[in-house]
């Protein structure tokens, strides 16, 4: 079953692989194809939508198999549904941003790791690097984040997926490490209450890049302080405007070598302390609202509705 075949090419996802195994493992295949589930799927799940409905009702893991009997499980059943149908590169923005389910989001990542185009790996795995969702992955274990499962499916050596090659995967792991960066960082700001100087006003450097430019910092000034610990910045240079989390947020004085901040450490041009700063330097009177971004009920993993939300969310 290959009606995705018919679709126009250029509104797909790329897939660098045998059109006939989709890089899943030979047991596991054979008997997706002969499991019951995976038939009626065959026969009832007929596009996308339906096949992300699918997702949010029947997985509840992302293992291969289940527990019980052996069997293929719903998750990689539905991923090999999708396989059959193809998801155009909109379908997949919305996997990976949707609000329902943490398994829609993880089943999408599979999709790419076992199939796609490695050229195209890191434009969707970048869109959920930040993301602190819990998700069931292993049956028997307990949750990880989703962020952390992109990370580990991108892991080298991992000998479930397809082999990256070496030009691609040293570009996806000097990002990886920019990420983890980001998340020390993110980490140092809130065990220091580094947050709170960074209000409206504030003069402070912010990481940026874009298709023509790699990540840097650059000097910046908070425009707007967001919940969930996002800033909305002005980069004073090219007067261009984004929306940053604090991560990607520092004092003057902490411009490192992005991907590389350990080596850069000590060769900061001058000694321009985070004390310094708490004093007055580089802030405007004006401190804004605050954004320390919880919900009011403490819950910081709120239900969302249901739907589709056609606008890529941005995290």
């Amino acid at each position: 079953v290959l009606e995705g075949g018919n679709k126009p090419t250029k509104n797909l996802v790329p897939l660098q692989c045998p059109g006939d195994s989709f890089n899943l493992n030979k047991i596991l295949l054979m008997n997706s194809k002969k499991s019951p589930y995976f038939l009626k799927l065959c026969n009832e799940v007929k596009n996308w939508s339906q096949a992300v409905d699918e997702i949010y009702y029947k997985a509840d893991h992302l293992e291969q198999w289940s527990v019980e009997g052996k069997i293929p499980s719903s998750a990689y059943c539905i991923l090999l549904r999708l396989f059959t149908l193809r998801i155009t590169k909109k379908e997949m923005e919305q996997m990976l941003v949707h609000p329902d389910s943490p398994f829609i989001i993880g089943v999408g990542l599979l999709y790419l790791r076992y199939a796609a185009d490695p050229n195209v790996l890191w434009s969707y795995f970048k869109l959920v690097m930040d993301n602190e969702t819990e998700i069931q992955v292993e049956q028997r274990r307990p949750p990880t984040t989703i962020a952390k499962f992109a990370r580990s499916l991108l892991e080298p050596g991992n000998r479930q997926f397809p082999r990256v090659p070496a030009r691609i995967d040293e570009t996806i792991q000097k990002n990886l490490r920019v990420e983890e960066e980001k998340e020390r960082r993110k980490e140092r700001h809130l065990s220091r209450g580094n947050d709170r100087y960074f209000t409206r006003g504030a003069e402070v450097i912010g990481l940026y890049e874009d298709e023509e430019n790699p990540i840097e910092w650059y000097n910046a000034i908070i425009m707007e302080v967001l919940p969930d610990f996002r800033y909305t910045v002005k980069y004073t240079e090219y007067g261009n405007v984004e929306t940053i989390g604090l991560g990607e947020i520092d004092f003057p004085d902490k411009r490192t070598t992005v991907g590389n901040e350990e080596a850069s450490k000590g060769h900061r041009k001058r000694d321009y302390h985070e004390a310094d700063y708490q004093r007055g330097h580089g802030r405007s009177n004006d401190n804004g609202r605050r954004g320390y971004g919880r919900n009011s009920d403490g819950d910081s993993r709120k239900k969302y509705d249901r739907g589709y939300d056609d606008k890529r969310r941005r995290y």
